[in-house]
């Protein structure tokens, strides 16, 4: 099948694992388009579509929230899974998750995901702008990289199954 992999980005850390859930794709015999959402790929032409933004005071980055709004009628016929990824799952509890449902939430008159995935980021102290840079300072949030590939990759097989029901 082919499938498209966009994502949206801040800082990278989004990036890291959109491309272990491509490489798990690939792996499964599958053609994957790893396109970054800011570049505007065309959904049109794609057997599945997954979709992953990071969260930024609970939204999803606002490139990602335009693509689904200007591509909405694929959405609306093609299957499509979608992940979340962020600094606060790094203890992925109920609370975390829910909060981070809510992000997706937005979009629920444009997508409706056939599965869902949520992923820790990672929080260095470097290179961030300075809104962000006074944020981190605000909360307090230690440095870390809490991103775990492998999880990734698991869950874009799991992801397969309801991409691509066996009927």
């Amino acid at each position: 099948m082919n499938i498209l992999v966009t994502y949206a980005t801040r800082y990278g850390s989004t990036t890291d694992i959109a491309a272990a859930i491509a490489d798990a794709l690939i792996s499964e015999g599958h053609r994957v388009d790893l396109i970054l959402v800011d570049t505007n790929p065309d959904p049109s032409c794609y057997d599945a579509i997954i979709l992953g933004a990071p969260l930024y005071l609970g939204k999803w980055l606002r490139s990602m929230a335009e693509y689904i709004a200007g591509h909405k009628g694929v959405f609306a016929t093609t299957p499509h899974a979608v992940f979340t990824v962020g600094y606060t799952l790094r203890e992925a509890g109920e609370k975390e998750v829910a909060a981070a449902r809510l992000a997706e939430l937005e979009f629920q008159q444009y997508i409706s995901p056939v599965y869902r995935g949520f992923f820790a980021g990672k929080l260095t102290n470097k290179g961030f702008n300075q809104a962000d840079n006074a944020i981190i300072t605000m909360v307090g949030l230690p440095d870390g990289d809490f991103r775990n590939l492998a999880k990734a990759a698991v869950w874009a097989g799991e992801a397969l199954k309801y991409l691509f029901p066996v009927i």
